[in-house]
């Protein structure tokens, strides 16, 4: 009886993940980033051709892609019963939300108690970075992340029982054709090596072995499906060939002040804890494990190795699976003192806290994600670019709108945000800031040209991003607007000779 009733009640924590997700994600009939509809055509792309979309005739005008293809190829599984649109909405938020389950198994396999268990298993539902990265987003991490925790757990049974090794490297080869942040998860286990070294505790050799194949696993995959960027941009391939002027949007300095807001004071600050008591007070081999992810991931952070969303989603549940282990030394410490009786009190406070420094702080997020989502007013701009342009016509936006003039306009863009292999990315990126900032007329035209630019898609991000109001050099001669609501829509028709 028992044991159904945690059954029951991890159920519950995830039905309510869940809606509140969908709740969310619903309230908008869009998405919150061009990646997610960049993810559209993948899947619709693979859906008709049965292959990812690599030539792509309409990206930077013509190009390739670079991906890994396993989270594109479930989703497009998915479009045979029911739009893209309801599987982008519904399918990563599944994922996400059994990371329920699977935050439940690693605490459990550490504690040994049900009920910190379960409520850990609650507090990882309402991690801020989690909930409002990936509610509203055709995110390959709705996959990433799930795969990475079942591999910690994995690892964790793994002496207990041998068959766990099968178990590990399929999920170690799975999370290296989902996404390149398989190295993340390779660092992590890097990392928990190093410490039983430094430690002197005894490396099983099971564990070695698993953790040596999986490093060459994912290196070689990783070297095979991305070697054409590896040549191309050598060491800058870390950073995915960004342009200098976008690294702010992906790899910011990583301060305590991001952290507190986007994984919560509670988990955060227990989570430290733990740390400090696993690295100066007691020696515990699978507490290490989660450390090594909270060392690797806060020094990928430091060095602005990986975008900030991802490392504080891994950071944030490593820490959240450390406050449980907190959770179960603090109870069992109380019912050996004299306040053993106020136990529930206590047990009270923390759950009133999280609700203030979590959940709440989660709603908000969410709703103000849902807020700067895509607007339907924008998006009805794009359908009537692709109704009434030519079907060979390119179109300047924003590289954050590029994969929506592809996607839905379905026309060529000057650029989005897929940059590798991309070796005019800073270029293309200073023409475009000056196509919608410049007073010239004549320089306007010639950068547009320049890229056989016919249309200028002016939407009230751009006016937001670039601190504009309009365009300045526009004169109805050479640049008449053809469409003029929340979104204007200018034509060139004007060529330099």
């Amino acid at each position: 009886m028992k044991i159904q009733k945690h059954k029951v009640a991890l159920i519950v924590i995830f039905a309510i993940t869940l809606l509140t997700r969908l709740l969310f994600a619903f309230q908008t009939n869009n998405f919150s980033d061009g990646d997610s509809y960049f993810a559209i055509r993948q899947i619709e792309h693979i859906s008709l051709h049965r292959i990812p979309l690599i030539n792509d005739t309409l990206s930077y005008g013509g190009r390739i892609h670079l991906l890994t293809p396993l989270f594109y190829y479930l989703l497009s599984f998915f479009t045979l019963f029911m739009p893209s649109y309801i599987v982008g909405k519904l399918i990563p938020n599944i994922l996400m939300s059994l990371l329920v389950f699977i935050i439940y198994l690693i605490t459990k396999e550490l504690t040994g108690d049900i009920k910190v268990s379960l409520f850990t298993s609650l507090v990882s539902s309402f991690t801020p970075i989690l909930f409002t990265t990936t509610f509203n987003s055709i995110s390959p991490y709705s996959l990433v992340i799930p795969t990475i925790f079942f591999g910690l757990y994995f690892l964790l049974k793994l002496p207990k029982k041998h068959s766990y090794a099968s178990y590990f490297l399929l999920t170690t080869f799975l999370l290296a054709i989902t996404h390149p942040s398989s190295f993340v998860f390779i660092l992590g286990l890097i990392f928990y090596l190093a410490l039983l070294v430094a430690e002197r505790l005894e490396i099983r050799k099971s564990e070695l072995e698993v953790i040596l194949f999986s490093t060459f696993l994912v290196v070689w995959l990783q070297f095979i499906l991305f070697k054409k960027a590896f040549l191309v941009h050598g060491p800058a391939v870390i950073w995915q060939n960004i342009p200098e002027a976008m690294h702010s949007q992906f790899f910011t300095q990583f301060t305590i002040i991001d952290a507190i807001s986007q994984i919560g004071i509670v988990p955060l600050i227990f989570g430290i804890y733990m740390v400090y008591r696993c690295t100066f007070i007691e020696k515990n081999r699978q507490l290490y494990l989660v450390v090594g992810f909270v060392a690797s991931t806060t020094l990928l952070l430091w060095l602005k190795l990986i975008p900030i969303n991802v490392g504080l989603m891994i950071l944030g549940l490593a820490l959240v699976i450390l406050f449980g282990k907190f959770m179960q030394i603090f109870i069992q410490y109380v019912k050996r003192t004299r306040f053993s009786n106020f136990k529930l009190i206590f047990v009270a406070c923390f759950v009133m806290l999280f609700v203030a420094t979590s959940v709440i702080p989660t709603l908000y997020y969410g709703n103000a994600t849902v807020n700067n989502s895509f607007s339907d007013e924008e998006i009805a701009a794009l359908i009537w670019i692709r109704k009434n342009t030519p079907k060979n016509a390119t179109v300047v936006a924003l590289p954050e709108e590029g994969h929506l003039i592809t996607s839905v306009a379905q026309r060529k863009n000057v650029m989005d945000t897929d940059f590798l292999l991309m070796q005019d990315a800073e270029i293309r990126l200073a023409d475009i800031i000056d196509i919608f900032t410049t007073v010239s007329e004549t320089e306007a035209i010639e950068l547009l040209n320049k890229y056989s630019a016919s249309y200028i898609y002016f939407s009230p991000r751009a006016k937001s991003k670039l601190g504009i109001k309009s365009l300045r050099f526009v004169e109805p001669k050479c640049f008449p607007v053809v469409y003029n609501r929340t979104v204007e829509i200018y034509k060139s028709v004007c060529e330099l000779r």
